[in-house]
């Protein structure tokens, strides 16, 4: 038990150092922007953070395979949901960047007449 807590704050702290990272190499939101570059710098950004979050549950599958803790259904929903929680959550300007797109300025595909 306290080896799966070990290990579950490891895979925690590496979030932690992980995410700012990721936040750091995009832009913070401009405004004068046009819609596609924000659009597809937030796309960027999404994908980014899905192929670390993919690459960081092998990571922590194999590192639990190495000392032999068996993950439960339980666990490892639980691992999933606090993973992605903290990885999105600390994509602050993505969050930004999504906010600003969807409310204050929405991203038009077709001009209404």
């Amino acid at each position: 038990m306290i080896l799966i807590l070990c290990l579950l704050i490891i895979h925690t702290l590496l979030i932690f150092f992980i995410a700012p990272l990721i936040d750091s190499s995009f832009t913070k939101l401009h405004k004068t922007e046009t819609n596609n570059q924000l659009l597809a710098e937030s796309v960027a950004q999404l994908l980014v953070v899905s192929v670390v979050w993919y690459i960081l549950d092998i990571f922590i599958k194999n590192i639990n395979k190495y000392f032999g803790v068996h993950e439960d259904k339980f666990m490892r929903m639980s691992v999933d949901i606090v993973s992605g929680i903290i990885l999105i959550g600390m994509q602050h300007n993505l969050i930004e960047k999504l906010n600003y797109i969807s409310f204050i300025h929405p991203y038009k595909f077709m001009k209404s007449h």
